[in-house]
């Protein structure tokens, strides 16, 4: 929900006191308010301004060094993308864009968590790798037992290697 600044007083009026709003719009409020980052304040919020020093890096290192250049690939203005620069106007559908064009992460564009390239899958990786990861966390005495296995089942399959 896009609340325009003007509306903002209001709301912080009628959450103090409760009025004119349902039960679940009630919850809802309780449960923004216990989040550090949720203020009902007008104007451009912290995180707000951190979202689009995010998109500034994020075109930068994607090579978008014009604004014009990336706007016509969003299919946006110019004045639009130094909007959500500023921190303002982000829509939903709009950062969905914003992240496929950049192929950035929409986790660390939002909220700056994880990295940009968070959204990859995790590379390929081979049945070395993954027997690695696996037995990361076991006991020496089962590793050992797993070596032995290994090396008994390169002996019957290859007897003249020894």
């Amino acid at each position: 929900m896009r609340l325009h600044r003007s509306a903002m007083p209001a709301l912080r009026r009628r959450s103090a006191c409760g009025a004119g709003f349902n039960s679940a719009q009630k919850a809802l409020i309780a449960v923004l308010a216990q989040h550090s980052s949720f203020r009902f304040t007008p104007g451009i919020s912290g995180r707000m301004k951190q979202v689009g020093e995010r998109l500034r890096l994020a075109m930068r290192l994607r090579g978008f060094s014009k604004q014009m250049a990336f706007a016509s690939e969003i299919g946006v203005s110019e004045s639009v993308v130094s909007r959500w620069q500023r921190g303002n106007g982000l829509s939903l559908a709009n950062t969905i864009r914003v992240c496929e064009v950049l192929d950035i992460s929409l986790d660390w564009l939002l909220l700056g968590r994880g990295t940009m390239e968070g959204h990859r899958p995790p590379a390929n990786t081979g049945p070395r790798d993954r027997l690695q990861k696996a037995t990361a966390q076991l006991p020496d005495t089962v590793i050992n037992a797993m070596s032995a296995l290994a090396e008994a089942i390169q002996v019957a399959e290859h007897p003249d290697r020894r």
